[in-house]
């Protein structure tokens, strides 16, 4: 069974592909990951895996659950009571695997383009003063 522990948002989550998860509301989602499985052999990384990629899928945003903060002093009739609900983005994991060694290096001199430099002036010194 493939799963990879990947740093997503500054926490550290376990996923299996097909899985859903539920993270902190997010801008840009950048998982690395940082240990991979294919079911017989492990790889860890040092500090990441440059070489897998993890395709997270955006489902959408909710509200996490309901906190509430309660304030109290006895004897002075103060109190408050205050809720709070987390902003989370849901996401569902794609695909968890190696990238190609074809697509990861490019052939040399594809996308390369040559730009010529100008030809140096040179500015000696003026004969005749």
């Amino acid at each position: 069974m493939k799963y990879a522990v990947i740093k997503l948002s500054g926490g550290e989550y376990k996923v299996k592909e097909g899985e859903i998860l539920k993270v902190n509301k997010l801008s840009k989602i950048d998982p690395k990951v940082i240990m991979y499985s294919d079911g017989s052999k492990i790889t860890i990384g040092n500090p990441y895996l440059n070489d897998v990629k993890v395709d997270l899928k955006v489902e959408g945003e909710e509200k996490g659950k309901k906190i509430t903060i309660r304030r109290f002093k006895a004897k002075s009739r103060y109190h408050k009571v205050r809720g709070y609900r987390s902003q989370l983005t849901v996401l569902q994991v794609a695909s968890i695997g190696k990238v190609n060694e074809e697509v990861k290096h490019k052939p040399v001199g594809v996308g390369i383009k040559e730009v010529k430099t100008p030809k140096k002036v040179s500015k000696g010194k003026v004969k005749g003063r």
